[in-house]
């Protein structure tokens, strides 16, 4: 049991009602931008190492036994305390050497959580865009074109139907002898 809620408590950060999630790639507000870049540490900075870190680095030798806050980075994903607007963690990537970047999670003490090496070409296909909050205009925008091709339906289908009564009204009258 103790294992499970352990599991819990570590995937916390995945319930969307308690957190929202931004991704550069699908909708990342100014405002989460710059208080991410607020929360994660100054550069050059060494970072704690948290022991979930350790495992993965003891099982991936690629992975360094020790952190320094990058130079040059990119903000990908940020979590955020819904009901109090506070970043809870930031993944960065940055480069790692000439032929790999890496993922860096950090949290609240600018604790590493854990780490992923990716190529420099990896664009993260894989993307789930379910998970991160939408861009709210995009959303509208959808709402406001489905609604166009709704109402464009309908004038359609009214068009069509006004032509059929017309149709109708034309057969049933007798034709005009004169």
């Amino acid at each position: 049991m103790t294992a499970n809620r352990s599991w819990d408590v570590q995937q916390e950060h995945t319930d969307s009602t308690l957190y929202a999630r931004y991704h550069k790639d699908v909708w990342m507000p100014q405002w989460v931008l710059e208080a991410a870049k607020k929360f994660l540490p100054d550069k050059g900075e060494v970072l704690p190492l948290s022991k979930h870190y350790k495992e993965v680095a003891s099982k991936q030798r690629n992975l360094p036994s020790s952190l320094y806050m990058p130079y040059r980075y990119d903000i990908v994903d940020v979590t955020v305390v819904r009901n109090a607007g506070a970043i809870y963690r930031v993944l960065i990537r940055a480069p790692f050497n000439k032929r790999i970047d890496i993922g860096l999670v950090l949290e609240g003490d600018f604790e590493v959580v854990t780490a992923y090496l990716h190529s420099p070409n990896d664009q993260h296909e894989t993307l789930e865009v379910s998970v991160y909050e939408p861009d709210p205009i995009a959303v509208w925008m959808a709402e406001y074109d489905a609604e166009g091709d709704m109402l464009a339906a309908e004038e359609e289908e009214a068009r069509r139907q006004s032509e059929g009564l017309e149709e109708m009204r034309r057969q049933s009258r007798p034709d005009d002898q004169t």
